[in-house]
């Protein structure tokens, strides 16, 4: 089992050379996969860094940070394990389908933060195999409370397993009919853009020929980008503290491109919204954003403090 523990985050660059040394010496043969887990202690908010981040992502608050932005300070530890030797599949050709986040509370530029990362939940589908990944943020200041978490689904396509089928049929997509709040228009160079900021420098969001290099036509928008995007939109909307935001990436978004954001705020506590192109009738994304529901503060008991 994979058991990571730093005091200091992980250098990205050193978890994108092992990446590549995972590809060239090869995997090993998929059996049952074994859960993964990582731990840093001390993560520090960087000013600079989330200002840009904020600006990149259409963040206005200046008093806490962004709701997606903690996935930036995991992310280094998140790489570390799925590069890790051990790990048994290429971080090339992971596809994230979903992301949900739970913000039980804002959390203050200045507050010491603890992290911990699980890769569990391994499923086998006729397509492959799909994993979580858990992290979840603690406050030092506060007992160890947990702030903060993310599930994370990955999907990886193996040789001897059948391709997804992704087409739909019948009525149109819900998200279709829900009406446009925004118009994004996303640059070519969105990627490289989110990558300096981020540390994901996956290839299929940097520039046309490392694209090309794994069947797309055009780099496309980072996923965690467009959630950002999202959640930067519906935060003040919704207007509270704790929140759940939940995302399907449904269709990759070529760049450069225009989009239209569309959420449907009927219901005061919770919002459903997506990411289209009407032109076409592509549902790039979809999701919900809500009130954190009372039941998950009372399931978090078991799960409130760091393990000791």
């Amino acid at each position: 089992m994979i058991d990571l523990e730093y005091t200091y985050p992980p250098a990205i660059w050193r978890a994108y050379g092992a990446a590549l040394r995972n590809v060239l010496r090869g995997r090993r043969k998929m059996a049952t996969p074994e859960n993964a887990r990582g731990f840093l202690m001390g993560a520090a908010i960087d000013h600079r860094r989330v200002a840009e981040y904020d600006a990149l992502c259409g963040y206005g608050d200046e008093r806490a940070i962004a709701l997606t932005y903690p996935h930036v300070l995991a992310f280094g530890l998140q790489m570390a394990i799925m590069t890790h030797r051990e790990f048994p599949l290429s971080l090339l050709g992971l596809i994230h389908t979903h992301n949900r986040i739970r913000r039980y509370r804002t959390i203050r530029f200045d507050e010491p933060l603890n992290v911990r990362v699980e890769i569990q939940n391994w499923r086998e589908l006729e397509s492959g195999w799909t994993f979580d990944i858990d992290t979840r943020f603690y406050a030092e200041n506060s007992g160890q409370a947990l702030v903060w978490s993310e599930r994370s689904t990955m999907w990886a396509r193996l040789r001897g397993h059948h391709q997804r089928n992704n087409r739909r049929g019948g009525e149109p997509s819900p998200e279709l009919k829900i009406p446009t709040i925004e118009h994004w228009s996303m640059p070519a160079n969105l990627g490289r853009r989110y990558a300096r900021i981020a540390g994901d420098y996956n290839p299929i969001h940097l520039g046309r020929l490392p694209a090309r290099l794994f069947g797309f036509k055009r780099p496309i928008a980072t996923g965690m980008w467009l959630q950002a995007r999202a959640a930067a939109a519906l935060d003040p909307m919704l207007g509270q503290e704790a929140v759940e935001m939940s995302i399907s990436f449904k269709k990759p978004v070529p760049l450069p491109a225009k989009r239209e954001f569309v959420v449907d705020d009927s219901v005061s506590d919770d919002m459903a919204f997506g990411l289209v192109n009407r032109t076409t009738q592509t549902v790039h994304l979809s999701g919900r954003y809500r009130v954190l529901p009372r039941t998950v503060f009372e399931s978090m008991e078991e799960t409130n403090h760091v393990d000791s």
